[in-house]
């Protein structure tokens, strides 16, 4: 199987809810098979995707064998240090070839950060304003660039800035450096032949720009303007970098 449609088949939609209300967002499936630690598939998306939640579903399969899975009240490992990043376990999900993990072994390594480009060629997978290919049970993919040099942290904090377009819903996509048919290296040698990934992090938001008009109203006594504002997306993202999602075990 093509590494990209790997990566497809390692995220789920989440359909969460409480008393009041009910959302979207995007989760990944999540080995843990770090040393000394027991090795547990778990969903990992945003904290503030999960908290709040006293129902959890998700579906995986495709258009001929699907099946849904729901956690009631769902014990939620949040990041310990407040960072918008959250956890649940889902050991009762058999591996079957409906979806593929990604694991503490994909964290890429400090060398290997290193090794990387100030621009690089990323893509996002989730479900941006809950989109999905229904009868397929299939995620969204999304195309941009690093924003800011992956290397180091954005504004001091383990970020990095994407260009890529953010919606509602793709809050806990997985980001992804991908080329499919090679890449350059950090010395500037074409390596091509193959296709390459690297786990970049988790999508948690992303600047809005305020917009402010004046509509026009017709009235008995003529036209009045009314003040209206609104928030429309930057087109950018922030991104966790991945490696904190060690910090959640």
């Amino acid at each position: 199987m093509a590494i990209f449609d790997r990566l497809l088949k390692s995220t789920v939609r989440l359909l969460c809810s409480n008393d009041n209300e009910e959302w979207t967002g995007t989760g990944f499936f999540y080995l843990n098979n770090s040393s000394n630690k027991d090795s547990k598939l778990y969903i990992v998306s945003n904290n503030h995707v999960l908290t709040n939640s006293t129902k959890i579903n998700l579906t995986i399969g495709n258009s001929e064998s699907k099946q849904t899975y729901s956690y009631k009240n769902p014990v939620i490992n949040s990041h310990p240090s407040g960072l918008d990043l959250a956890c649940f376990c889902v050991e009762d999900i058999p591996e079957n070839g409906h979806y593929k993990y990604i694991s503490s072994e994909n964290i890429p390594s400090v060398s290997e950060i290193n090794m990387l480009n100030s621009y690089e060629d990323i893509i996002m997978i989730g479900y941006p304003n809950s989109l999905i290919d229904y009868y397929n049970n299939r995620p969204i993919t999304r195309r941009g660039i690093c924003a800011s040099d992956p290397k180091i942290n954005f504004n001091g904090k383990k970020e990095i800035l994407v260009d890529i377009a953010c919606f509602p819903g793709s809050s806990g996509s997985p980001v992804f450096i991908y080329n499919q048919m090679g890449r350059r290296s950090s010395n500037q040698a074409l390596i091509l032949g193959q296709e390459f990934w690297l786990f970049l992090g988790v999508l948690y938001a992303g600047p809005q720009h305020h917009i402010e008009s004046k509509l026009p109203i017709k009235t008995s006594e003529g036209v009045k303007y009314v003040k209206t504002t609104g928030l429309i997306p930057n087109n950018l993202g922030y991104v966790i970098k991945s490696e904190e999602i060690l910090n959640l075990f």
